[in-house]
């Protein structure tokens, strides 16, 4: 009875300590996903900002060679 005992005090260790890695690990990749989201959209957006600039500077570089044809 007690050796029996001692079998099922091991395998419930073990699956503790399995169950645990596996919460940890994807709480991990969770937060390693929700980052790499946030740092995407950072880039992303930054680009599309960056991307408004160059064309307001190009169509203002476009306004100002038509008028100096003009002139």
């Amino acid at each position: 009875m007690n050796n029996n005992n001692n079998i099922i005090m091991c395998f419930s260790k073990i699956i503790f300590f399995y169950i645990a890695y596996i919460y940890i690990y994807y709480k991990l990749i969770y937060s390693f996903l929700i980052f790499l989201t946030f740092f995407l959209n950072f880039f992303f957006i930054k680009f599309i900002f960056f991307q408004v600039i160059k064309i307001f500077i190009e169509i203002s570089q476009i306004s100002r060679i038509n008028l100096s044809k003009k002139l």
